[in-house]
C-alpha cells in the first residue's frame, strides 16, 4: 500500500483524491472551482492573509488560478508559479497514477535510476506564472493541448523567490504556499457570488467566465492548432503573438533516439521552434509511412537535467527555497532534483495528412531553464480514466541550442 507523506501539500489532501475516481470515468472529469488554502510556509512569507481559488476543467486540460491579496506584497524578486500535482509511490496529495503502461516500448529518461527518482516524488505540472491584474489581484491562465488532468489531485501555488528570471532558474517548484484539493472542489456550474470559499471577493459565475477568458486569449487561444479540437485557436491573442514573434525561435531538429525502432518509429523526423523568452513553442512530427502503436500517443516536453544527468547542464538551485522545502519534504525534493525535470507541452494532434503537430504556451513564463525537446510514446493513451503524468517512452530527441549572439 502506498505510504501516504506527512508533508505540507497533503494539508486537506489526502483523502481527497479518489472521491472523483468514478465520476471521472462514467460522467466525464471535474469541472470545479476549488478553494486555495494557505499552508505553513505562507506565513514566513507574509503571505497567510492571501485567499484564492482555481477553476479546473480536467476534460480540458484548463485552469484558472486567482489569489486576492488582501494587503499582502510579495517578498522582493519572487514570484508566484501554479502547479497541477500528481502522488509519487511515496506520498503526496491524493492517490498516485504511476504505472509502467507508459513504458512498453522502452524506460522514461532512457535510464532506470531517473524513472525510479521521479517516480517516488510527485510530479507537478506548472500552469505558469501568476500576474498582477488591474483588479489587484494575482491570476494565470493555462491549457495543455490533447490533454486532461485526470492524473492531477491538487493545484499548488509556489513561491518561487528566484523569479523565475530570464537568465535561467530551477524550474521544479519552490516553496509551497496555497494548495486546494480538486476532489474537494465546488462544481462550476453551482458557484454563486458571496460563496463562502472567499465571501465578498468571490466573483459570480459568469464575472469569473468572463475574466477567465479574457485571460485565455492572451494565452492559449492565441495559438495555432489547438490539438484537442484540431481547430485554429488565434482569434484575440493576434496581438500578443505578434509581441511574442519579436524574438527569433531557435530551431530545434528531432532525431529518433534507439528507443523508436522497437516501436517502428526510427523513420520518424521532426522540428520544433523554441521561443525562449517567451514560454512558447511548435513542434511538428513527420510519420513518413510510420504508424503509432494501437492506443499510444505522441506527447512532447521540454527537459532539464538532473544533478544526476540528463540533456545539457542542470538548472537545479536553492535559491527557490527561501522560504520553505518544496513538495514540504527533503526527501522529495532530493528525488526531483537528482533527475531531469520535464514539462510536458501536451499530446501532438493528428493532422491526418502524415503529420502531427502541437503549439504551447506558458503564461509570464521563459523556456530559458530547458535544454532539449523531447517526444515520447506515451503507450497509455493519456486517456481522461487516468494516466500516468510523467515522460513515457523517448522516441525523438532534440537540442535547444543557444542563440547565435
Amino acid at each position: 500500500m502506498r505510504k501516504l507523506s506527512m508533508i505540507v501539500l497533503v494539508i486537506m489532501l489526502v483523502l481527497a483524491a479518489p472521491a472523483y475516481a468514478q465520476d471521472g470515468d462514467e460522467m466525464g472529469g471535474p469541472d470545479v472551482i476549488v478553494t486555495l488554502a494557505p499552508t505553513p510556509f505562507a506565513e514566513g512569507a507574509g503571505l497567510a492573509g492571501v485567499t484564492g481559488w482555481a477553476h479546473v476543467v480536467s476534460d480540458e486540460a484548463s485552469i484558472h488560478i486567482a489569489l486576492t491579496p488582501n494587503g499582502a506584497t510579495l517578498p522582493e524578486g519572487s514570484v508566484l508559479e501554479g502547479w497541477v500535482v500528481d502522488a509519487g509511490l511515496d506520498g503526496g496529495p491524493g492517490i498516485t497514477h504511476v504505472t509502467d503502461d507508459d513504458e512498453v516500448y522502452g524506460t522514461p529518461f532512457g535510464e532506470a535510476a531517473f524513472d525510479a527518482a521521479v517516480e517516488s516524488a510527485p510530479y507537478a505540472l506548472s500552469t505558469g506564472v501568476l500576474s498582477p491584474t488591474d483588479d489587484g489581484t494575482w491570476e494565470v491562465s493555462f491549457h495543455v493541448p490533447g490533454y486532461n488532468f485526470s492524473p492531477y489531485d491538487a493545484v499548488v501555488i509556489t513561491l518561487e523567490s528566484d523569479g523565475n528570471s530570464l537568465e535561467g532558474f530551477d524550474p521544479r517548484p519552490g516553496t509551497p504556499v496555497f494548495t486546494g484539493a480538486i476532489a474537494e472542489g465546488e462544481p462550476a456550474g453551482d458557484m454563486m457570488m458571496g460563496d463562502d470559499m472567499e465571501g465578498d471577493d468571490m466573483m459570480a459565475e459568469d464575472e469569473m467566465m468572463e475574466d477567465e477568458d479574457a485571460m485565455m486569449d492572451e494565452g492559449e487561444d492565441m495559438m495555432e492548432g489547438d490539438a484537442m479540437e484540431g481547430e485554429d485557436m488565434m482569434e484575440d491573442g493576434d496581438d500578443m503573438m505578434a509581441d511574442d514573434m519579436m524574438y527569433a525561435p531557435v530551431e530545434v531538429t528531432l532525431a529518433p533516439t534507439p528507443l523508436a525502432e522497437g516501436a517502428g518509429l526510427a523513420d520518424l523526423t521532426g522540428s520544433s521552434l523554441v521561443y525562449v523568452e517567451t514560454g512558447m513553442l511548435e513542434i511538428t512530427i513527420e510519420l513518413n509511412g510510420a504508424a503509432l502503436p494501437e492506443g499510444s500517443v505522441l506527447e512532447g516536453w521540454v527537459v532539464d537535467a538532473g544533478l544526476d544527468g540528463g540533456p545539457g547542464t542542470t538548472n537545479v538551485t536553492d535559491a527557490d527555497e527561501t522560504f520553505g522545502t518544496p513538495f514540504g519534504e527533503a526527501a522529495f525534493d532530493a528525488s526531483v532534483e537528482s533527475a531531469p525535470y520535464a514539462l510536458s507541452t501536451g499530446v501532438l494532434h493528428d493532422n491526418m495528412d502524415g503529420t502531427l503537430t502541437v503549439s504551447f504556451y506558458v503564461h509570464s513564463y521563459n523556456f530559458s531553464p530547458y535544454d532539449a525537446v523531447v517526444i515520447t510514446l506515451e503507450s497509455d493513451g493519456n486517456t481522461t480514466s487516468g494516466f500516468d503524468p510523467r515522460p513515457g517512452t523517448p522516441v525523438l530527441a532534440g537540442e535547444i541550442a543557444a542563440p547565435a549572439m
